[in-house]
C-alpha cells in the first residue's frame, strides 16, 4: 500500500478538496484553480473527452462561486440579510423598578439566595457579585433565568445582610424597592 499524499491550500489552509466548503471559496479557486483528483486525473490522460467536460464543469463551478455572497456567522442576530429588517425585541414593561430577594432550599441544610432586578438601577451584576462574594465569604455566580433575565446567585441565606450591603453599597437604591419572596409572596424588606 502506498501512503495517501494529500495536497493543502496555500490560502485557507484545507486540503484542497475541501477549499470550496471554506469562507474564501473564491480566492481558492482563483489561487489553486478547480480542483482536480488524482484519479480524475488519471482518467484525464487516458480520455480527451472527459478532460473538456471537467473544464465545462469548472468553469460553472466558478460561475457559481462568484454568485455566493459571504455571510457573517459572529453577529448576535444570526444570518441576517442587510436588505431585511431588523426586527427588535419588545422589551417587558416594568411600572416600578423592584429587587427581589429569595432563598431556595438546595438540600436539607444548605441554602441559596437569589437576587435579581439590580441591573434596573444601573448596577453591573459582575461587579456585584464580586462584592458579595467577598463580603459572605461564600460563592456567588450569575445566572440567566429564561424569560426573566439575569440574577445573582449567593450560596447560603443571606436575607438580611443583602438588605444591609444594598443600603451601604447602592445609596441610589431606596429601600422601599426591596421585596422578599416568602411563600410565593412579595412582602416588603423593610417595613
Amino acid at each position: 500500500m502506498e501512503p495517501i499524499i494529500v495536497e493543502y491550500c496555500q490560502v485557507c489552509g484545507f486540503p484542497r478538496e475541501y477549499c470550496e466548503y471554506s469562507a474564501s471559496a473564491a480566492a481558492c479557486l482563483k489561487a489553486n484553480g478547480p480542483y482536480v483528483s488524482a484519479d480524475a486525473a488519471a482518467t484525464t490522460t487516458d480520455n480527451n473527452t472527459t478532460t473538456t467536460t471537467t473544464t465545462t464543469t469548472s468553469t460553472g463551478v466558478e460561475d457559481k462561486l462568484g454568485e455566493l455572497k459571504v455571510i457573517d456567522d459572529s453577529k448576535e442576530e444570526g444570518h441576517t440579510d442587510s436588505a431585511a429588517p431588523v426586527v427588535e425585541k419588545k422589551k417587558k414593561k416594568e411600572d416600578k423598578s423592584i429587587i427581589t430577594i429569595e432563598v431556595v432550599a438546595r438540600n436539607k441544610k444548605k441554602n441559596v439566595t437569589s437576587i435579581s432586578g439590580l441591573h434596573l438601577f444601573g448596577i453591573k451584576l459582575a461587579d456585584a457579585k464580586k462584592v458579595m462574594a467577598n463580603k459572605f465569604s461564600c460563592g456567588c455566580s450569575v445566572v440567566e433565568k429564561p424569560g426573566l433575565g439575569e440574577e445573582i446567585n449567593i450560596q447560603g441565606d443571606f436575607c438580611e445582610e443583602l438588605v444591609d450591603l444594598i443600603e451601604d453599597k447602592y445609596p441610589q437604591i431606596p429601600l422601599t424597592s426591596i421585596y422578599f419572596i416568602e411563600d410565593k409572596k412579595k412582602v416588603p424588606a423593610r417595613r
